[in-house]
């Protein structure tokens, strides 16, 4: 059996030592620069402070549950801006279907982070004679089965989500969504109060006191059409909700880590268990929110194209798809039987030239994997770049 041969480390000169550290200094400082860019450009520190303005003092799991839901609402906006662009290339049909399934997966979180809450602030059902307050016009009359009362229920009156249900380009987008939280939050002693049925009567969130939705969809590009020719940078603002929502989910994985390291550090293994699972749910959340640049396109151009524009974004997508089915299959091959199982694979160890093409693309990992965690750092210079090309600027 032929063995591996391993090609010799490159030896260190003296004056490689001496340079070495400039050159990180060098890095930092544009890691540094890009990644202030990066925050000033989403507005995070803005943003930051609505996630961490506090509202409900007695909610232990309001800095958890709060960014899960605005990351939501921002989900909504984008509902909006997607449905709105006007340009003939633009894939609305799929953006659709990708926003109703991410919105699912959403709301199936958040419901996983409610179960068992017994802290957040809520509004109580009211049973009347079925007259609607004036100062909330946007309340719900119905009466339950087997009772004679009629139950007031208050919705949220802030939220986009009502206004996209009145809006033909969305109606049926917005009524999947409401059904999806109808479904979704019915192991949870409250509903979220966004126009779903509640067919249970349950009561539902304070959501525009948590989720203050005003001062959340304030946070909007800063970029005004241009005077003379009214252009509108439609994927300028596409990559820009995209990244706020990104960034409200990962503010929630960081306090749900919080969490499940205070539940391991008490012996709650059950409890740690279960946000363990919640966690890899928003791994694969990010996942989907990230696979929704695949459908962004800045530089081509309409008309007779569109309908090749949208097939390059398809075979894109799919190769994505499989790609990511190829690695993440081995790892949990790795995990169920083991690393030599899974490096089992004879292609593994014949030269590159000795195998077919499609064992070569997929045993050659995607950039992101070749590039190490070293490089992880490299993410706002990526957001950089996607700025620098949505204004027209050389990234």
């Amino acid at each position: 059996m032929a063995t591996t041969k391993l090609s010799p480390l490159s030896p260190v000169r003296p004056d490689d030592r001496r340079r070495a550290p400039a050159a990180s200094v060098v890095l930092k400082v544009q890691d540094s620069t890009a990644a202030e860019a990066y925050e000033q450009y989403l507005r995070l520190p803005e943003l930051s402070r609505v996630w961490k303005t506090a509202c409900c003092p007695g909610w232990p799991d309001e800095g958890l549950v709060k960014p899960a839901l605005q990351a939501l609402e921002i989900t909504f906006r984008f509902v909006s801006v997607a449905l709105s662009d006007p340009r003939g290339y633009a894939s609305r049909r799929e953006l659709a279907r990708r926003l109703e399934s991410l919105t699912a997966r959403e709301v199936e979180v958040v419901a996983a982070l409610c179960e068992g809450d017994r802290g957040a602030p809520l509004a109580e059902l009211s049973a009347s004679e079925g007259v609607l307050p004036r100062e909330r016009s946007a309340s719900e009359v119905w009466q339950l089965p087997g009772s004679a009362a009629a139950v007031v229920c208050h919705a949220s009156e802030a939220s986009l989500l009502p206004r996209l249900a009145a809006w033909d380009k969305s109606e049926t987008l917005a009524a999947k969504i409401k059904y999806a939280i109808e479904s979704q939050m019915q192991g949870c002693a409250f509903s979220l109060g966004l126009g779903e049925p509640n067919l249970a009567g349950k009561p539902v969130l304070e959501y525009d006191r948590i989720v203050q939705p005003h001062e959340l969809h304030a946070l909007k590009p800063r970029v005004a059409p241009e005077p003379k020719t009214g252009y509108r940078n439609r994927e300028n603002e596409a990559l820009f909700t995209i990244h706020q929502i990104l960034e409200s989910w990962l503010c929630a994985a960081s306090q749900l880590l919080t969490r499940l390291n205070s539940r391991i550090e008490a012996k709650d293994w059950e409890a740690a268990a279960n946000d363990c699972w919640i966690l890899e749910r928003i791994w694969k959340l990010l996942a989907d929110i990230e696979d929704l640049h695949l459908l962004m396109d800045p530089e081509r151009g309409e008309g007779e194209d569109a309908g090749k524009i949208e097939l390059l974004q398809a075979f894109q997508a799919v190769e994505a798809a499989v790609r990511r089915f190829f690695f993440a299959y081995r790892q949990v091959v790795a995990a169920v039987c083991g690393t030599a199982e899974a490096s089992g694979n004879r292609a593994l160890f014949a030269p590159a030239e000795g195998t077919d093409p499609l064992s070569q693309m997929f045993l050659e990992p995607p950039p992101l994997f070749r590039q190490g965690a070293a490089e992880s750092l490299e993410r706002p210079n990526t957001a950089a770049r996607w700025v620098a090309t949505c204004h027209g600027d050389d990234p």
